[in-house]
């Protein structure tokens, strides 16, 4: 075997997806009242039309009866119920223009959900979109 065969690049390199993320903690006031709750759908409903990738993910310490401090989880974190989050993907060819414009849209489809939680709900995933 030749160094030309074993050197040359393989004709598809996969390296996996290229994707922005934003993501909200729910926190359990937000589904005290029926009208808490219709907010909420109206802002998840909000942020699919925007972003097309909204997912619900329950995965959070909510049910756990740990001693507040015993951990490095932030106490928002326990008091959440659901992490809701919005992706947005791109090819490898995209240009930098689209790819910005998936992190806007990602970041201002939680802005729904960002401004029902405000006082009692945190980000959690991507750092790099705007408070």
């Amino acid at each position: 075997m030749s160094f030309t065969v074993i050197s040359r690049p393989p004709t598809l390199i996969v390296t996996g997806h290229s994707i922005a993320i934003a993501s909200r903690l729910i926190p359990s006031s937000s589904f005290k009242t029926a009208a808490s709750r219709e907010e909420q759908l109206d802002a998840l409903l909000e942020a699919q039309w925007i972003a097309l990738g909204v997912r619900i993910i329950k995965t959070t310490p909510f049910n756990y009866a740990g001693e507040p401090g015993a951990t490095s989880i932030h106490l928002v974190w326990r008091m959440a119920v659901l992490h809701a989050m919005t992706i947005a993907t791109w090819n490898w060819n995209t240009t930098r223009v689209e790819v910005e414009d998936n992190y806007v849209s990602v970041g201002r489809a939680m802005e729904g959900l960002r401004q029902i939680t405000a006082d009692q709900a945190a980000a959690y995933v991507t750092s790099s979109l705007p408070a």
